[in-house]
């Protein structure tokens, strides 16, 4: 947080969660909880307490509940357990619906609920169907009451006034505690997408149905998970009725909200693996400036410094990539989805990257019940299936490439100032999500290329003109394989494509939030730079373009396409600057480290 564009953490209710959760007893209640496999309830009492309630709930003129706050929050829960982080996290995924589409009526009710201490929980999923959302069968069947009070079917032309909600959800994260449940079900019966083959069949079958906890809601048992043991993965089985009222939006458009819900809970799940990451960081530095071998720190051992310094790098990027994500949300709202996408598939990719490079500087004590990491090593596992598996996310990215495509091959979109623009993005104060949700902004994701030549031109240390020459090689590789009829025919070929595209966006995250040199141009805040976030920043980026360059010029070859990638660019990306202090990365001992 501290290369957040906004110092957040200084908000007081944040600040008091922060020396709350810092407290050892605090921390070691949590990770009895997490080895127990229990819901950390006392914990979550606690923080209410402090005020946890305030950063879902106040969108007053003095706004907590912003996409930067929400950002830290998400940080500080799972940096210490993951447990704790998904139980948090899981209340800003389940109340988008309402910031999205609950009437004044409505929001009042649900904010309140929340205010007074109620947790809330997003029912989607079903065992037989997984993240296949359009063959839902829970449903919300239309009626009436009669004279009696009892349940009816509608008359011709009759207005719904009621629902009787059955069939169940499972999977659900508070599916047995939260009090507030926002639940996907059927609408419209199924007979006429049975006949039809379209896979989009449906979409106006589903709504969305906000449904307190009462008599008719049954909790299913719970799920014993791998990661995040104290999380309250369970199920809920429906057999209620409930008023019209208790529906978002208008009946049929529950399917079209929740991919709106999801395009934008995928940057808050970024945030997440930030802080998982930052812990593995913290305590692989830590150990390596503690643990001797013959009378030296493991921290002076070349091997011991690579780890460290690929850990250090990832941590950052994951972080930029994450805020970056944030602050699109903050002033574009749902225009932010495409790097709510690219947030949520690459910051947890590299989470669990950082974690392995952490793994390896701990050795066996990484893998002991009884100390802390092997927590990390369970919990980051999570957060890349967590709201969309990679697999998901890579799909919907290689649709967007098609956009971005455009861009690339616009003369119109040449001329935009995208520095500008960022600086505009970045310079957004923080707005409550419950606005920025439902503004409608103009602005378009940037011309990838057009952005990395407009930063490029920038004064800096690190030359970003091989940078753009990758970005230009990646979308010649995408035109060949359009051409040749390979990407309409090859998952694989899109997948990989989508993915090195991804990367690219992520690159520009970290140059826009941890560059040294470039960072003035796009934000006002500075996190005060120090020699080693000088150095990791330059580690990581000639690192990590490195591997795409790799990666694409492995696809060249593999798939005999023409000469996209221009010989000697990674040579290029890895030897165009020059260290301050040699050829390689000096790592700083970890007692210097704040």
């Amino acid at each position: 947080m501290r290369f957040a564009p906004y110092a957040v953490l200084q908000t007081p209710v944040l600040t008091k969660l922060d020396d709350y959760l810092a407290q050892p007893s605090v921390q070691e209640q949590l990770e009895g909880d997490d080895s127990a496999g229990r819901y950390p309830q006392g914990t979550i009492d606690s923080l209410h307490e402090l005020g946890l309630a305030t950063i879902f709930s106040e969108i007053g003129p003095e706004p907590l509940a912003t996409p930067y706050h929400l950002n830290a929050l998400g940080v500080l829960a799972a940096s210490r357990t993951g447990s704790l982080g998904i139980t948090v996290g899981v209340n800003i995924l389940a109340l988008l619906p309402a910031y999205i589409a609950a009437s004044p009526e409505q929001l009042s009710e649900i904010l309140e609920r929340v205010g007074a201490g109620a947790y809330s929980a997003l029912l989607l999923t079903e065992l037989a169907h997984g993240s296949n959302l359009l063959r839902t069968e829970a449903s919300a069947e239309p009626g009436a009451l009669d004279a009696a009070g009892r349940f009816r079917a509608l008359q011709p032309d009759e207005a719904a006034t009621h629902y009787r909600l059955s069939g169940s959800k499972d999977l659900i994260n508070g599916g047995s505690k939260h009090e507030l449940l926002f639940a996907l079900l059927r609408t419209r019966p199924s007979d006429e997408e049975d006949a039809n083959p379209s896979p989009l069949a449906g979409r106006g079958a589903h709504s969305v149905f906000f449904v307190p906890r009462q008599p008719g809601v049954k909790a299913l048992s719970q799920w014993t998970t791998l990661p995040v043991r104290g999380a309250d993965i369970a199920g809920v089985e429906f057999d209620v009725i409930v008023p019209s009222d208790a529906r978002l939006s208008a009946e049929g458009e529950g399917f079209t909200l929740i991919q709106k819900t999801l395009a934008m809970s995928r940057g808050g799940v970024s945030s997440l693996a930030a802080g998982v990451v930052a812990s593995a960081r913290e305590h692989a530095w830590l150990y390596a400036g503690r643990r001797e071998i013959g009378g030296h720190p493991i921290a002076e051992f070349g091997a011991i410094q690579n780890h460290l310094i690929r850990l250090d790098a990832l941590s950052r990027t994951v972080a930029a990539i994450s805020l970056r994500a944030a602050a699109w949300s903050n002033a574009c709202g749902q225009k932010a989805a495409l790097y709510s996408g690219v947030a949520k598939l690459m910051a947890t990719q590299l989470a669990e990257e950082g974690v392995a490079e952490g793994r390896l500087v701990l050795g066996g004590r990484a893998l002991l019940a009884g100390l802390p990491y092997e927590r990390l090593v369970r919990d980051v596992l999570l957060f890349g299936v967590f709201d969309g598996t990679r697999h998901v996310m890579l799909e919907e990215l290689q649709m967007r490439l098609g956009g971005a495509m455009r861009a690339w091959q616009s003369e119109k979109a040449r001329t935009r100032d995208t520095v500008a623009e960022a600086r505009e993005i970045y310079g957004t104060p923080p707005r409550s999500v419950v606005e920025t949700l439902r503004i409608r902004c103009k602005r378009k994701s940037f011309p990838l290329l057009v952005h990395l030549r407009a930063l490029a031109k920038l004064p800096g240390a690190v030359s970003l003109d091989p940078l753009a020459d990758l970005a230009d090689a990646a979308f010649q590789l995408v035109e060949a394989t359009r051409g040749d009829g390979t990407w309409k025919s090859d998952q694989v070929v899109r997948f990989e494509l989508a993915e090195c595209y991804a990367m690219l966006e992520s690159l520009v995250a970290l140059i826009e939030v941890c560059d040294p040199d470039r960072r003035a141009h796009v934000m006002d805040r500075s996190p005060g730079f120090t020699e080693l976030d000088v150095l990791s920043f330059r580690y990581a980026l000639r690192w990590l373009a490195g591997r795409v360059c790799s990666r694409l010029s492995t696809f060249q070859a593999s798939y005999g396409l023409g000469a996209c990638v221009p010989e000697g660019l990674l040579a290029r990306i890895l030897t165009g600057h020059e260290e301050p202090s040699g050829d390689r990365p000096r790592v700083v001992t970890p007692a210097l480290v704040p």
